[in-house]
């Protein structure tokens, strides 16, 4: 996989120049466990028919960010040393894009 230009590089932050993208076949309503890179510092999820989706970090919790359909779900300024996990729920059976950047 190729590298970001530095012009788009710029915009991501000092250091974080290193795309991973990944996509996830979900069915709706059932919980996925999403595993970042190690070294991420930055993510987007979308899903690719615009279905509403749920993000937990702690698995099978009552709290959780809802992401309304159509929207990125993104977090930016993770520490690198720490192994990302997310827990997604898709209300609509699809797709999801996950880049993630080191």
């Amino acid at each position: 996989m190729g590298r970001v230009s530095s012009t788009a590089a710029s915009t991501l932050g000092t250091g974080v120049t290193n795309p991973t993208l990944s996509t996830e076949t979900v069915t709706a309503d059932t919980e996925y466990t999403i595993t970042l890179p190690l070294g991420t510092r930055k993510f987007y999820i979308k899903h690719r028919t615009s279905g509403k989706f749920e993000v937990r970090y702690i698995e099978s919790s009552t709290e959780y960010f809802s992401n309304k359909g159509g929207n990125i779900f993104t977090r930016d300024n993770l520490a690198p040393t720490t192994q990302h996990t997310l827990y997604i729920t898709p209300k609509k059976s699809g797709v999801l894009e996950i880049e993630s950047w080191a």
